[in-house]
């Protein structure tokens, strides 16, 4: 979701890296995505708009797009240049230091506008980077956690964290594969964590 489609909707934009002059003196817009956003605020909104967020088993069958590959373009990490806006060479010039940065270089510091990059099978741009995705379940630190029919939702209840998908742009693209998952506190608004609306089918 980009933050024009959350101001629009929303009628605010709570994002840490709006529209203006980032930390390169390159322009960011309302293109780039939606972040600064916590999982009930999402969880709220997307309610009142008729949408929600995705079950991880939705979100990782829509990022895979069919393949059993670490990342939907397949076993090589140097595709991400290409597919997926990581901690590179261009956010070490311009991003926080300490942390670890690939040898390529994809163009942006922070988020990239939505579809910068080449499309998974699906047509799904920005499933591995960019930023994180929230997902519905609680977070489950093992897959032997039962799921509901259907949509897959891990079933589980409590004070537990959310999880979210997919990476952001100050990770490794090691860290961006199909499988990766982030468990965060659900309260929790950060820089790198936006969502990716679904529509559940009507019968």
């Amino acid at each position: 979701m980009t933050q024009g489609q959350w101001l629009r909707f929303v009628g605010k934009n709570p994002s840490f890296y709006p529209p203006g002059e980032g930390v390169d003196e390159r322009l960011r817009s309302l293109r780039h995505p939606v972040e600064g956003v916590s999982w009930y605020e999402a969880e709220r909104q997307l309610k009142r708009l008729g949408f929600v967020l995705p079950t991880e088993a939705q979100w990782e069958r829509a990022a895979r797009a069919g393949t059993t590959t670490p990342w939907s373009f397949g076993s090589d990490e140097r595709e991400s240049e290409r597919t997926s806006n990581v901690a590179d060479a261009y956010g070490k010039k311009y991003g926080p230091k300490g942390l670890t940065y690939e040898d390529w270089s994809d163009g942006h510091a922070t988020h990239a506008p939505v579809g910068s990059f080449l499309p998974n099978a699906f047509g799904l741009h920005d499933v591995h980077g960019n930023v994180w995705e929230w997902c519905r379940d609680h977070f489950a630190p093992t897959y032997a956690v039962p799921v509901a029919p259907g949509d897959g939702e891990r079933q589980l209840q409590g004070p537990l964290g959310r999880s979210a998908r997919g990476g952001a742009f100050d990770f490794t693209a090691g860290q961006t594969r199909s499988a990766n998952r982030y468990d965060v506190p659900p309260e929790r608004a950060n820089y790198n964590i936006g969502l990716r609306p679904v529509r559940r089918l009507d019968p």
